[in-house]
């Protein structure tokens, strides 16, 4: 019985999807510097994304609390998953853009920026998804000391390679400045927000 209120108190107390102000600048931006259509395709694949995670969530049992639309996606507050559950919830999103690619002979533009959006995110540093999937598999397996331990050294190597190779790539493969870039936010974002998996924020990129 207490467990049945307690989901009905947190389920009543879901509030509407909240948009931030970031997100409304980095639109506004994508509008002056990349074509409509590129930017709706991206769209398209961001919602496909996201609805692929909300479902997975939904199908597991767990419960939405919250719902915020920022400039990497969307963040959602969820609690009641486990482990292994929150491993599917996380690699449902890139998974269902991988999907997208069946629809590349209607929808090309879409399938192109599903499969970026999807390999990106798939990378194993947190908190996208694959980082945060392979983190509860650690969980999963391993006491806690134990997973953190490794996890912050796996994470660790990941980032100074990534950072390496946004370094090569726009000293020698005179790749632009983005490759550094993203490497480069990936790395703060980590140390920014690196907190426990399960009954947290679940960010989804």
């Amino acid at each position: 019985m207490a467990k049945h209120w307690r989901f009905f108190a947190v389920r009543s107390s879901l509030k509407g999807p909240s948009v931030e102000a970031s997100a409304l600048i980095a639109l506004a931006l994508a509008i002056l510097l990349f074509p409509i259509r590129w930017i709706g395709a991206w769209m398209l694949a961001v919602l496909v994304h996201e609805v692929c995670h909300y479902a997975a969530v939904r199908a597991c049992g767990g419960v939405v609390s919250g719902i915020r639309l920022g400039v990497s996606g969307a963040k959602m507050d969820i609690w009641g998953l486990g482990y292994w559950q929150e491993v599917f919830c996380a690699l449902a999103g890139p998974l269902g853009g991988i999907c997208l690619l069946a629809m590349v002979q209607w929808l090309p533009r879409t399938a192109i920026c599903a499969l970026v959006q999807s390999l990106f995110n798939l990378l194993p540093v947190y908190p996208l998804d694959g980082g945060r999937a392979l983190r509860c598999v650690f969980h999963g397996i391993f006491p806690a000391s134990v997973a953190d331990r490794i996890w912050n050294i796996l994470q660790k190597g990941c980032l100074i390679c990534l950072v390496g190779l946004g370094v090569y790539s726009f000293a020698f493969l005179r790749a632009g400045l983005i490759p550094l870039a993203l490497s480069i936010i990936l790395a703060f974002r980590w140390f920014s927000v690196n907190r426990p998996c399960i009954n947290a924020t679940y960010s989804l990129q």
